[in-house]
């Protein structure tokens, strides 16, 4: 987790920070679940960890804000596509149909 957000902090490509953000968060998932773990094999009570996933939570949630402020979802792209649902006719399948702008 720590060496994932250290090492998007290093890159200067939007994306490929984003990238590092999002593998960190993930990490910090997998130590939430660790840290379950300890408590369904008796290893640990409850009351003893909840601390570490408290500081867990917050720690995904700073990542979560990193990955959206880097991530080019927000990118205007000069061939996005717009998804319309047309009121007038109804189709078999009830999907959104594309149209290109």
């Amino acid at each position: 987790m720590v060496l994932n957000t250290a090492e998007g902090n290093g890159k200067r490509q939007n994306r490929s920070r984003a990238r590092f953000f999002d593998d960190a968060r993930g990490s910090s998932t997998e130590c939430a679940a660790c840290l379950d773990a300890l408590v369904a094999k008796s290893m640990a009570p409850a009351d003893r960890i909840r601390e570490g996933k408290e500081m867990l939570f917050r720690i995904a949630s700073m990542l979560t804000k990193l990955v959206e402020r880097f991530s080019d979802k927000w990118t205007v792209r000069e061939h996005a596509e717009r998804v319309e649902y047309d009121d007038e006719d109804e189709h078999e399948d009830d999907a959104p149909r594309a149209h290109k702008t």
